[in-house]
């Protein structure tokens, strides 16, 4: 289809935002209690993005690990 024609591309904004990003990390928590979890790790992309804010690139992979004690760890290629 002509570019004129196609729909507006999606916008992410609100994943992004840090505030919500850490209210996600906050409810993962108790779960996390519940099951006797030391920690959680998220590769997929969408995972990574929906805890994190990051969106690995389509050619690159990320982690994001939430420790038990709310502290998380993004491992990325290069930066975020």
């Amino acid at each position: 289809a002509p570019l004129a024609t196609r729909a507006p591309a999606r916008h992410h904004g609100p994943m992004v935002d840090p505030n919500l990003c850490r209210a996600r990390q906050a409810r993962l928590l108790p779960e996390m209690q519940k099951l006797g979890l030391a920690a959680v790790v998220l590769s997929l992309p969408h995972h990574v993005y929906w805890l994190s804010g990051h969106r690995p690139a389509w050619q690159h992979h990320a982690a994001c690990i939430l420790f038990d004690d709310g502290r998380p760890w993004l491992c990325t290629a290069n930066r975020p």
